[in-house]
């Protein structure tokens, strides 16, 4: 292979700089899980969420523990600073992105309630 690694050698180191990315629910929000070496601990990080809600643990049941803590406070947050109903419309923009959700035009609203 010209002087560089063979494809073997390279399969392998990339295999081994390659970060899994694994998935974890928390109270109906979806997390994503990696493994970080430098800290010799799994982080997980809050998808679709309107701020950061990061959480740290050695091990599966520390991170659902975590998870659950962190999204508390993040939520409890939101609550105090009125970001609640935004956390809310982003999850369902999220929804109807994804086709899980649907809306329905205005005009339509109207005239089924006679306005």
């Amino acid at each position: 292979m010209g002087g560089g690694l063979d494809r073997q050698t390279a399969v392998q180191y990339q295999r081994s700089r390659t970060v899994t990315n694994n998935t974890m629910t928390i109270d109906g929000v979806t997390a994503v899980i990696a493994y970080d070496p430098d800290i010799n601990q799994f982080r997980g990080k809050f998808l679709g969420l309107n701020g950061g809600a990061d959480f740290y643990a050695d091990d599966i049941s520390g991170l659902k523990r975590e998870g659950a803590l962190s999204l508390k406070v993040f939520r409890e947050a939101c609550a105090e600073d009125d970001l609640e109903d935004l956390y809310l419309a982003e999850r369902e923009v999220e929804a109807i992105r994804a086709g899980v959700s649907t809306t329905t035009p205005l005009t339509e609203v109207m005239k089924r309630y006679g306005l």
